[in-house]
């Protein structure tokens, strides 16, 4: 989640409806950024891991979650034993995937993070801009 997003949400609950439905399009618009990003970034062998690959609006919308919930999705990201590599800030959600120690692994072929970590400063762009049209 970025930071400070609870405090802008409360904030921005309390604008009109307008303010809001802007809200809403730019958090879904940003969600779909990002499951688009993802799915051309995925590797595919079966299909599986890009088919499980979705968005769900939560929070009355004020809240988008893409997931790829395929069992080897997390291995895929992150990579697995000594070749794990951790984007700066995902530290706590890679670090089961790091089990056995050194050796053998996978090596990552991150698609999710990446495409977050692109759309994160449009979303936060966006966000800043109608709050900046709507306080003036």
């Amino acid at each position: 989640m970025i930071k400070g997003a609870k405090e802008l949400i409360a904030k921005l609950r309390k604008m009109d409806a307008e303010v809001q439905k802007e809200t809403r399009r730019i958090i879904f618009d940003a969600g779909s950024s990002i499951e688009g990003e993802a799915l051309m970034k995925v590797p595919v062998d079966l299909g599986q891991l890009k088919q499980s690959i979705k968005s769900d609006i939560l929070n009355n919308g004020f809240t988008v979650v893409v997931s790829a919930n395929a069992p080897h999705a997390p291995f895929l990201e992150f990579g697995t034993r000594s070749r794990v590599s951790v984007p700066a800030g995902f530290e706590s959600m890679a670090a089961p995937f790091k089990r056995g120690g050194e050796g053998a692994g996978i090596p990552p072929q991150p698609y999710l993070i990446p495409a977050f970590i692109k759309e994160r400063k449009n979303v936060v762009k966006d966000l800043t801009d109608l709050l900046n049209r709507v306080t003036k």
